[in-house]
């Protein structure tokens, strides 16, 4: 299989608030990346040198991948403007392999590409959450309480890392724009979010008043956090159980 070596690539860093106007436009900031390697196949038949980069989140897609160009002496080169997405900030992966004439793959080299943005904190527009709720009676099934909250940001809505929400001022409960699929909070009893649509920016935790509950108010309060670490103003609602 070929080797690829002699990695270098720029830039290593992108402060999208620093770049030009001109290259931010509908939520992608245009950036030019060039990056160098040798690549050797002892067999003589290298074919192909490749690059791939890829977003900071967990199974992220590819964000633009294409091959690289022979300079001579072994050394390729690459030089693309790539769109980052302004709303997913964090550590980008650059990659770089070769495939011989059989389809086999060499090694990988990798760069990190740390792109960074300020931007405009997220904003809580809206809190769906009953004012007051009946106990239910020593037997009878736990009454489900939904609670919704609108959120926007800004920089779009891929940037707000988390919406949540705390009870008299205890462990923090998340919000989630999930379409309702698996548990929201692996603590709490129910099976899903109760959340109806995902990607909506409505973003929902289902809690259960049980009939050992003690009667009284409960004060919630909402609070919005983008991935650059902004936080939205907090919200402050009460439920009543009677």
């Amino acid at each position: 299989a070929p080797v690829v070596s002699d990695f270098t690539y720029s830039p290593g860093a992108v402060q999208v608030d620093a770049l030009p106007p001109e290259d931010v436009s509908g939520g992608v900031a245009s950036v030019t990346i060039t990056a160098e390697v040798v690549a050797r196949d002892r067999d003589g038949d290298l074919e192909r040198v490749l690059w791939v980069l890829r977003g900071p989140q967990a199974g992220s897609a590819e964000l633009a991948s294409g091959g690289m160009t022979a300079l001579g002496s072994g050394r390729y080169r690459m030089e693309e403007v790539v769109g980052f997405p302004t709303a997913i900030p964090g550590r980008h992966t650059l990659l770089v392999f070769a495939s011989d004439r059989s389809g086999r793959l060499g090694n990988e080299v990798r760069g990190v590409i740390d792109v960074q943005s300020v931007g405009t904190p997220p904003e809580i527009t809206a809190v769906e959450l009953p004012e007051r709720v009946q106990l239910p009676a020593v037997g009878d099934p736990p009454v489900p309480v939904v609670v919704v909250v609108t959120a926007t940001d800004p920089d779009g809505l891929a940037n707000i890392l988390r919406v949540e929400t705390r009870v008299n001022g205890g462990a923090a409960l998340t919000l989630c724009d999930d379409g309702g699929e698996g548990a929201c909070n692996p603590a709490l009893t129910q099976a899903s979010s109760g959340d109806a649509a995902a990607g909506d920016g409505r973003f929902t935790v289902t809690l259960q008043v049980e009939s050992s509950n003690s009667p009284g108010p409960r004060v919630f309060t909402f609070e919005a956090v983008d991935r650059s670490g902004l936080r939205s103003g907090i919200v402050e609602r009460t439920l009543i159980i009677e």
